[in-house]
């Protein structure tokens, strides 16, 4: 017996103890007072699985947002999940009457929207999910209203606990017609985070940006005023005093562009990501990705980007860089000669440790519907189910209203076997597939030619490989007769 299925029903009455008040409404508990169980210092070993989402709206009145949860148990046990919101600006713990708890079955995914949380005020929360099972995945859909109709739909990723660190990087930081805002949480109950940050540009030199103080659990942006119109590169804050996440939104004044990115990863020598465009109608609009690529160390970096076919060959369109101390370079695949149209993967490798990025976007954006796009999720490894490489992609589609097309890709040098298991919302097992991946190679997943699936399917399938695996989920959904276009990056 999993030892925290006894943990979670003592957690839940802790909450209610913690957060007595008049039941008629909502009211918000300060930082400062008493912590639910999972923020107090205990062995990990001690702990249930802890989620974070920086930004959960509900019927904001500043930015016009709603969010949406969907959460997915893929462990072959049942899970029970409470979920807390605490207040974006403050940090207080907000509860309802009482703190939702969910029972969610195997491999079935529960679906939350803002009306599903009558007690919660309106406003922007960062968002604790709590399991007691080992793992789970989440993502959050935000829709950015204009009236009654959603304009903007963008996700969120979801965070463990683990990724809360001292040191965030982020990027590509971009201003003009695409602009970054950053937006951080501190995630320590006990202590307030300095915040302190320098914008570096393509070439590697520093902009200090204005330090400020965050209080516990409570969340700050940078805007990047300070920067120039043009402004390409990356932002590398520190935390000093609490441990941080983040999210950076990519959002433009066309509302051509509407996506969110978690920081870069710390960086490795060699990086691939799934699925890279270049003049691809998939969706209703061609579309082309632009890379960025950062070099994460403070020393010079030599860097090759490689494209791969489906079957892992490498194709003839090498692009060799030379990257300064904390440089990048933005390259859009578009400009690139010698590269062919179509759908390809990409491995960036270098003498230094590198992180990699993609922006894909209509090739016209004037002519471009409403667009977002957003990294989400993590890469398990091996504590799921046994498996080396274990994958959960929350909320996959094939109906009318919205369908998916997600690639999988195997990085390393030997060849991988993958089992893929489609789970509907209830958790039944609906479909499923295998693919053997060669060392480089990906396969491309679109829903649409999956009929095992059947009609209005939405669920969430479970990958299992003999190797680590990268993947992207492309997700495309006519909204208020526009096309929208969001991917989902796992690794």
């Amino acid at each position: 017996m999993n030892p925290y299925r006894l943990l979670i029903p003592v957690f839940a009455v802790c909450l209610l103890l913690t957060g007595a008040h008049d039941s008629r409404s909502a009211v918000p508990v300060p930082a400062t007072g008493p912590r639910p169980v999972h923020v107090q210092a205990q062995p990990d070993a001690q702990l249930p699985s802890i989620y974070f989402h920086p930004r959960f709206y509900k019927d904001d009145g500043e930015t016009g947002r709603s969010s949406t949860l969907y959460l997915q148990n893929p462990n072959p046990m049942p899970g029970i999940y409470v979920l807390e919101f605490y207040d974006c600006s403050s940090g207080a713990l907000v509860f309802p009457p009482a703190p939702p708890t969910w029972d969610i079955s195997p491999g079935a995914t529960r679906v939350a929207g803002p009306r599903d949380f009558p007690d919660l005020p309106s406003g922007c929360y960062g968002l604790v999910v709590v399991s007691d099972t080992d793992l789970a995945h989440a993502s959050l859909v935000e829709e950015t209203r204009s009236g009654a109709a959603a304009d903007r739909l963008a996700t969120h990723p979801g965070f463990a606990r683990a990724e809360a660190a001292s040191e965030l990087r982020f990027g590509p930081l971009l201003k003009g017609e695409v602009a970054s805002t950053v937006h951080i949480w501190n995630v320590t109950d006990y202590a307030s985070a300095t915040l302190t940050a320098n914008a570096y540009d393509e070439a590697g030199d520093p902009t200090a940006l204005p330090s400020f103080t965050l209080a516990p659990l409570a969340q700050g942006s940078y805007t990047l005023t300070q920067l120039s119109p043009s402004f390409t590169g990356t932002l590398v804050i520190q935390s000093t005093g609490g441990s941080a996440m983040g999210l950076m939104a990519l959002e433009s004044t066309s509302g051509a562009t509407n996506e969110y990115r978690k920081p870069l990863a710390a960086g490795a020598t060699e990086v691939c990501l799934p699925r890279v465009l270049k003049h691809v109608n998939e969706g209703g609009v061609t579309r082309s990705t632009a890379l960025f690529v950062a070099n994460t160390t403070g020393q010079a970096a030599n860097v090759r980007l490689r494209f791969y076919e489906e079957n892992g060959a490498p194709l003839p369109a090498d692009q060799d860089l030379t990257l300064a101390a904390n440089g990048s370079r933005y390259l859009r695949l578009a400009d690139i000669a010698q590269l062919g149209d179509g759908i390809w993967s990409v491995c960036a490798s270098g003498n230094r440790p590198v992180a990699i990025e993609e922006l894909t976007q209509a090739d016209a954006p004037s002519a471009a519907p409403a667009s977002s796009a957003t990294r989400v999720g993590a890469k398990l490894g091996t504590r799921a189910l046994a498996d080396p490489a274990h994958l959960a992609l929350t909320h996959l589609t094939r109906s009318d209203a919205s369908y998916t097309a997600f690639s999988l890709q195997n990085p390393g040098d030997t060849a991988a076997s993958v089992d893929l298991k489609y789970y509907n919302l209830t958790g039944a097992l609906v479909y499923t597939d295998t693919v053997n991946l060669p060392p480089k190679g990906w396969a491309r997943f679109d829903q649409r030619t999956q009929s095992g699936l059947g009609n209005d399917y939405v669920g969430s399938p479970v990958v299992s490989s003999t190797q680590p695996l990268v993947s992207l989920v492309d997700v495309y959904e006519p909204l208020a007769r526009k096309r929208v276009f969001l991917s989902l990056v796992v690794r």
